[in-house]
């Protein structure tokens, strides 16, 4: 089964949900500056698709969008009472600082 066209959907909904919240904090200002200057100043932006306790933070040093992540398992359809669904292996705790893994995002240091 090919998931990409899934989460190519998901990403360009939540970009598109992103980008409304910056051109909202513009204001009547869109010049190229103050757009850059609001993308770097997103403060407890939650958007519809990211898992419930997330949250979009940035600043001028740091322009990540992503940085919580949390450990799911693929549980195979007809198992007990589970379908084929993803389930949580922890909860990443609110307000837990992150640190950058290997490819550039970041893990929650519940699930290190």
């Amino acid at each position: 089964m090919n998931t990409r066209p899934i989460s190519d959907a998901t990403y360009g909904y939540s970009a598109a949900e992103l980008l409304v919240q910056v051109l909202q904090q513009c204001g009547d200002d869109l010049s190229r500056d103050n757009v850059m200057r609001q993308a770097a100043n997103l403060k407890d932006v939650k958007l519809d698709l990211l898992l419930p306790g997330f949250s979009i933070n940035t600043s001028r040093s740091d322009y990540r969008v992503v940085k919580q992540s949390r450990m799911m398992r693929a549980s195979p359809a007809n198992v007990g009472n589970r379908s084929g669904r993803w389930s949580r292996i922890d909860a990443a705790a609110p307000g837990t600082s992150t640190r950058p893994n290997r490819i550039g995002g970041a893990i929650d240091r519940q699930s290190c």
